[in-house]
């Protein structure tokens, strides 16, 4: 197997795997927040609207210039975004999931790359 597809193999196992882990930590961090539910469902949701609207400017990019330099910048914004978390503060929950829905339209391109 080429090393550049284990690369592609670990990114895509490594942030499924800091998905898992931190997803069960997301609800404490909400809970002293009146009306947490609300406010949970909406740092959820704040994830997929960030990736539906930078995902199609990957996309772009990656046509343009190179899936390479979209691939390097996204797993850096993942990296951080998780990095974020570590204070374990509400605050730290909108910016991860800003962020990472911001960076983590590269995963439809690792995706699309296990199937080339």
């Amino acid at each position: 197997m080429p090393w550049n597809l284990l690369i592609v193999y670990a990114m895509v196992v490594l942030d499924t795997a800091i998905q898992v882990i931190a997803y069960p930590i997301f609800p404490d961090l909400v809970k002293d927040i009146p009306h947490s539910t609300f406010w949970f469902s909406m740092a959820l949701a704040l994830f997929r609207f960030m990736q539906l609207v930078v995902s199609p400017l990957f996309g772009y990019i990656a046509d343009k210039y190179s899936r390479k330099i979209v691939f390097i910048f996204a797993a850096m914004g993942t990296i951080l975004s998780f990095l974020v978390m570590l204070p374990t503060k509400a605050w730290s929950l909108f910016a991860n999931r800003s962020i990472d829905g911001s960076t983590n339209g590269f995963m439809w391109q690792l995706e699309a790359q296990l199937l080339i």
